[in-house]
């Protein structure tokens, strides 16, 4: 079953590792390195610089990005290469390959005005921790892009608390920092994942990016 469903996957897929349950718990970004037989080998995710704690058969849930859409697979670790240049984590499919709906996903443009509290700069430094004005360039049920003049003290991996109006009512919103790239006009952007969302966010974001997709 996995050497047929495995034969979907592209080598240099970006993937991301979703951890549901301890310590490490959240989304880690990866990428198919190679596919030997039944088994993946995942670039090793990192977390503040270091490899994240992985170990033998510890289960988790990885998604791939596909042209058509995205896969989802249910995987056990067997492994780590620490010696090929690209440290790697091999893990083995435990469950049924899944394709899911783009639209779960489905990641519209927008101009909305917004805030965010940098968590783990106020941990880390609790006199930086403040109240930051952003712009959402583009939102999805998974995420957003934000840009804002103030990115100081953040880093990949951190958390925010994303304060959002959507069609006149208010929403909080967990996200981790998963990319930096630069914005124009010497602004920073970043890209958020958001943790998890509570259903009033949730419905309401749905309708917000139907009506988004349907004024395109």
């Amino acid at each position: 079953m996995a050497i047929g469903a495995a034969s979907q996957l592209k080598v240099g897929a970006r993937a991301d590792i979703h951890i549901h349950a301890g310590l490490y718990k959240g989304h880690h970004p990866s990428r198919l390195e190679d596919i030997e037989g039944e088994l993946l080998a995942l670039s090793h995710p990192l977390l503040r610089g270091a490899l994240l704690p992985i170990y033998r058969d510890m289960q988790f849930e990885v998604m791939f990005e596909d042209e058509r859409s995205p896969i989802a697979v249910q995987v056990s670790a067997v492994r780590s290469d620490l010696a090929s240049s690209v440290p790697l984590l091999w893990v083995r499919p435990v469950g049924e390959f899944i394709r899911i709906q783009r639209r779960r996903f489905l990641r519209v443009p927008c101009l909305l005005k917004a805030a965010f509290f940098p968590l783990d700069v106020e941990a880390r430094s609790p006199m930086r921790g403040d109240w930051r004005e952003c712009d959402v360039l583009d939102i999805s049920l998974g995420g957003a892009r934000l840009r804002s003049s103030d990115m100081r003290g953040l880093a990949a991996g951190d958390r925010v608390l994303l304060s959002l109006t959507i069609e006149g009512s208010p929403f909080m919103f967990v996200a981790k920092i998963v990319r930096f790239q630069e914005g124009v006009d010497g602004l920073k952007e970043i890209a958020v994942e958001f943790e998890s969302l509570f259903p009033l966010a949730e419905a309401a974001l749905i309708k917000f990016i139907r009506k988004q997709e349907l004024s395109r």
